[in-house]
């Protein structure tokens, strides 16, 4: 009998320990923090540090030329923009307003600017393909 007890209490301790050996650890395993990453920005679309040679008025639109200095970012399915090259912008109707505020648009300013690709047709010719959306 006294050997039924030893061995009851031996079984017992033993799956004590294999119980507290399986179970999960106390220490913290939370996954390690990944950096936010900022939202890509659109598809057609490239971000582009730019200088504001000359905005003229033609047909009633708004138009841009501009150098590229930089380009810092291209949306998906985005034709290459060249460094260095001049290009013709089309001002966008939401910036409009903001060519009398000759700070914004003055010429020789450098500037941050979104730039929407156009898909080339009647009138737009392939150095004028691109539209100025926001800037800053």
């Amino acid at each position: 009998m006294k050997t039924k007890i030893i061995y009851l209490a031996l079984l017992m301790f033993s799956v004590a320990v294999l119980f507290t050996g399986c179970g999960t650890s106390k220490e913290n395993k939370t996954m390690p923090k990944n950096p936010i990453s900022k939202p890509a920005i659109a598809p057609g679309t490239v971000s582009v540090t730019a200088k504001i040679l000359k905005v003229s008025e033609v047909d009633g639109k708004f138009i841009s030329n501009v150098r590229i200095i930089k380009v810092n970012e291209y949306g998906m399915n985005t034709k290459p923009v060249a460094e260095g090259s001049e290009i013709k912008l089309e001002v966008g109707d939401n910036l409009k307003s903001e060519i009398k505020n000759n700070k914004l648009f003055a010429t020789g300013r450098t500037a941050l600017m979104l730039l929407k690709q156009q898909k080339e047709g009647l009138g737009i010719t392939p150095s004028q393909n691109w539209k100025l959306i926001n800037i800053k």
